[in-house]
């Protein structure tokens, strides 16, 4: 390996570390289903104990993973019944037993269908007379009600490292497909070990986000990632079926991989683009788009936004880092030259989604400024407009003096590319 592919190399490796921790450092405990009303009111005193307990949201919840829990004025548990949904699917409710004089505590945490977890606490009276501090009551019991803060924030880079995996992995398969023309000689193994890690980290990144569903539905740590009795819980959510299904498309994309000299055949372009879409699709469904009005116009949207991000950057990522020959062979200009037009299409698409995803989702400029959602999206935006640039740049230099004069204006994009993933995926973990 020579001096230049590991500097690019170890530049790319600090670049995902750098992105990691940004992910890992967003909000994640803002969430996305927020609370409107609840039975009994907060801080209500009754007569008697009420029948139940009903929580009111102001979107679709996804109930095998949302808990009520109830304690008394000593912070030690009641048992309720199991919860379950109310009359309608924006809202969850338990049984209450016969209860005594007294404050209570009810603790509850809900999954919206968006795959974002939210939880609290508030407390109502029964009788009078009782004298308790209620904010030491709920500071005891929210302190067993939350999961671990590692949790959230393992969470955010299990995101990153997916989003990573599917951009490497589809990017990289469709530079891989340019580069089938009869005078392209055999592929480096610098490409094929990109495409192994791009696969690998959408296994690791996707596998450890149901985990750490199931840590996060438990209010648990780490260890807790590997509690398979939560497991089918997760399973029957919206974002733990659609997990479990790319994990099932990501396995199959091993067929592609081990026969990367069928790449010239029709059979082979047509699985890869199918994969690629049904993958697409687990990302988008699970997301904001979800639970929007008139959702699969949204999720559409989005499954183009992410997919033209992917083959953009990581068709980048494989020029910068697959190997010398992607520009120093003049047999792979062709392939280099493909690129450049799909890019031509896939930035103006990228753009436009972006700014329809944005303005559905955002409500109002205000969200830009008054929110970290809104800040880190103004942040990728940022990095965006620099990406297309220098990308304006890099097809300048490709028309002007062949595919050899790229290299650094390639590593670069790469580079802010990488950012943009991490600001990505920290837009998914922020509520707008």
């Amino acid at each position: 390996m020579t001096r230049v592919r590991r500097a690019l190399i170890g530049a790319m490796t600090a670049a995902l570390a750098c992105g990691a921790m940004a992910a890992a450092s967003s909000d994640v405990a803002l969430a996305h289903a927020e609370l409107i009303a609840t039975t009994p009111a907060a801080s209500s005193v009754l007569t008697e104990a009420p029948p139940l307990i009903v929580l009111e949201f102001d979107e679709e919840l996804d109930v095998p993973l949302s808990s009520i829990q109830l304690f008394d004025q000593k912070a030690r548990p009641v048992v309720v019944g199991k919860t379950v949904q109310a009359v309608e699917p924006t809202s969850v409710q338990a049984s209450v037993p016969p209860l005594d004089d007294g404050i209570y505590a009810v603790a509850w945490s809900v999954w919206s269908a968006d795959g974002h977890a939210e939880n609290g606490t508030f407390t109502f009276q029964i009788g009078n007379g009782a004298v308790v501090d209620t904010a030491k009551l709920i500071d005891t019991v929210l302190h067993g009600a939350r999961p671990e803060p590692v949790v959230g924030h393992a969470l955010s880079v299990a995101r990153f490292a997916a989003f990573a995996g599917l951009v490497l992995l589809l990017g990289g398969l469709f530079m891989v497909a340019m580069r089938a023309a009869p005078e392209a000689g055999p592929l480096d193994w610098a490409a094929r070990r990109l495409l192994w890690i791009g696969w690998l980290l959408l296994v690791v990144g996707s596998a450890a986000n149901f985990g750490l569903l199931g840590a996060r539905a438990v209010a648990g740590g780490l260890r807790d990632t590997f509690d398979t009795t939560v497991w089918s819980k997760i399973a029957d959510t919206r974002t733990g079926g659609l997990l479990v299904a790319r994990l099932g498309f990501v396995i199959a994309f091993v067929a592609l991989l081990a026969n990367l000299g069928a790449r010239k055949r029709m059979w082979w372009r047509i699985v890869a683009v199918l994969l690629g879409l049904l993958t697409i699709f687990t990302f988008s469904g699970a997301g904001h788009p979800s639970v929007e009005r008139h959702a699969a116009l949204w999720i559409g949207n989005d499954a183009v936004h992410l997919a033209c991000v992917a083959l953009w950057l990581g068709s980048l990522v494989m020029l910068a880092v697959g190997g010398r020959a992607w520009l120093a062979d003049e047999r792979n200009a062709s392939a280099v030259v493909r690129f450049s037009r799909m890019a031509t299409v896939a930035v103006p698409l990228i753009v436009a989604t972006g700014v329809l995803q944005a303005w559905r989702i955002g409500g109002g400029l205000s969200t830009l400024t008054d929110t970290t959602w809104g800040r880190l999206l103004l942040a990728k935006g940022a990095v965006v407009v620099l990406l297309i640039t220098i990308g304006g740049a890099s097809r300048w230099l490709l028309q002007n003096s062949g595919p050899r004069s790229l290299r650094r204006t390639v590593v670069a994009e790469a580079l802010l590319g990488v950012v943009v993933l991490a600001l990505a995926a920290g837009l998914v973990g922020s509520a707008p």
